[in-house]
């Protein structure tokens, strides 16, 4: 039976998605910005809340919104309109990873039974956002099941213009043995970026066969068709996929790192400014995204 829990002692405001008979627990993180805080299958830990460096600096698990990425020196323009948004990268050169990694977000829904538990958290922003006055509502409606994890987003223009986005995901993913992990990546092209993180071009694409991560240094942005990732690793295999035609992914796997960034996104660095991958929602219109993780070939520390 699932069940979910709402814990708000000790100064957290989290809420808990879990199946005790699979020791398995989906752990929500209301006070920034709803991010995915860890993921537990059968006892096996799928998603992290890594520690070096600590949350915020990490993004780990945070929903990027209204950009990905980077955002070169925090500008771009819009309707005309020249917008400054904060740059909150440790350099001070550029904005990174969106503006909701600090925001908090509120319970408004939840179901479970045999098969599922599923929440929906929701932030309001009434357009006062430093470089970013769009007024939007944003629903993350987090589903853990059997199989898996399904994120599904929604946004709702409130505002009387157009407001531009991407979108993305920050989750951590645990290489319990990154000699004996490999990565396969769905990719129709990368992407060329200069020494500050920004997309300064492209090239096709061509190798998708698996990646073995010993030793491995990744740091690279992917246009990915929907099947967009799977990871393999000694104790569990996962597949991601997308519901959106057009998807781009970034991978960061710090050298002998025990977690890999796999992250799904709608566009890429700097895409306020290069296009790519940016899109609009008129006023009074939606949007919405549902990115599908499923876990297989779990292999419970009783197992082995």
């Amino acid at each position: 039976m699932f069940k979910i829990k709402y814990n708000i002692t000790k100064g957290l405001n989290e809420v808990v998605l879990y199946n005790d008979e699979r020791a398995t627990y989906l752990v929500l993180d209301l006070n920034h910005g709803g991010r995915t805080k860890s993921l537990i299958v059968q006892g096996v830990e799928i998603i992290s809340d890594i520690k070096n460096p600590v949350y915020p600096i990490s993004f780990a698990g945070a929903v990027l919104f209204p950009f990905v990425n980077r955002l070169q020196r925090g500008r771009y323009t819009h309707d005309g309109t020249l917008y400054q948004l904060s740059c909150n990268e440790k350099t001070g050169e550029n904005a990174i990873h969106g503006l909701l990694a600090d925001k908090t977000f509120k319970l408004i829904e939840q179901y479970r039974d045999e098969s599922q538990a599923r929440v929906t958290i929701t932030h309001h922003s009434a357009g006062r956002m430093e470089g970013y006055p769009f007024p939007f509502d944003l629903n993350l409606v987090y589903s853990l099941d059997s199989d898996g994890v399904k994120l599904h987003v929604q946004i709702s223009n409130r505002g009387k213009q157009s407001m531009p986005f991407t979108l993305g995901w920050h989750p951590y993913f645990a290489l319990p043995a990154p000699d004996s992990s490999s990565l396969t990546i769905n990719g129709l092209n990368t992407y060329k970026t200069d020494y500050k993180g920004i997309v300064v071009g492209s090239k096709d694409f061509k190798n998708n066969s698996a990646i073995n991560l010993k030793d491995a240094e990744l740091d690279d942005a992917f246009k990915v068709d929907a099947k967009m990732v799977q990871l393999k690793t000694s104790r569990y295999s996962l597949h991601m996929r997308s519901s959106e035609t057009e998807n781009y992914m970034q991978v960061y796997l710090p050298k002998n790192s025990k977690h890999i960034a796999i992250e799904p996104m709608t566009g890429v660095s700097n895409s306020f400014n290069n296009k790519i991958g940016l899109q609009f929602i008129e006023p009074g219109s939606n949007y919405s995204l549902q990115w599908d993780l499923r876990i297989y070939d779990v292999t419970p520390e009783s197992n082995l």
